[in-house]
């Protein structure tokens, strides 16, 4: 289940970064740069969610993936 798009639109006010756990298929992400994040980090533990996200968004300067735990990154 990602983030309702109300509640990320609360967080904006707070920043122009967004930090998730979990990027799954990259949802959350994109709702992350249709709201305005400038910079969003995203940390996924398995490497086919990750890889299916790396390609989903390589021509996308702000999006940073990680690959791992987000308990041990």
């Amino acid at each position: 289940m990602s983030i309702s798009k109300e509640i990320l639109q609360k967080y904006k006010k707070y920043g122009d970064i967004l930090i998730e756990t979990g990027s799954y298929e990259g949802d959350t992400i994109q709702l992350g740069l249709d709201l305005g994040f400038e910079r969003i980090h995203s940390i996924e533990l398995s490497e086919k969610l990750y890889n299916k996200c790396q390609e989903r968004f390589k021509n996308v300067s702000g999006v940073h993936l990680y690959l791992g735990d987000s308990l041990q990154i």
